[in-house]
């Protein structure tokens, strides 16, 4: 009885401390961290929702350092266009 009932606490708590702490690590900024779905219940439902997250959440930084580059490039390319019509120093 006794034996039973720490075991079933143990088998709920473990994954929500497992997601608390894979919830700090994405705060502290690893974008990459995964947690284990050990069940189908709530709980590894909960699991497999946060890895999703955490997927979406990196593809979304690459789209946007992408989107950057090209941005950067963009206004390289308006420069020197811009210098090549009216340079600062005349021939």
């Amino acid at each position: 009885g006794a034996l039973f009932s720490v075991w079933m606490a143990a088998r709920v708590t473990r994954p929500v401390l497992d997601l608390a702490a894979a919830s700090r690590r994405v705060a502290g900024g690893d974008w990459g961290t995964r947690v284990a779905v050990r069940s189908a219940d709530e709980i590894g439902e909960l699991a497999g929702a946060f890895n999703r997250m955490t997927q979406q959440i990196l593809e979304q930084r690459d789209r946007l350092v992408q989107a950057e580059r090209v941005a950067a490039w963009r206004e390289l390319a308006r420069r020197l266009a811009h210098e090549l019509k009216n340079p600062l120093f005349p021939l």
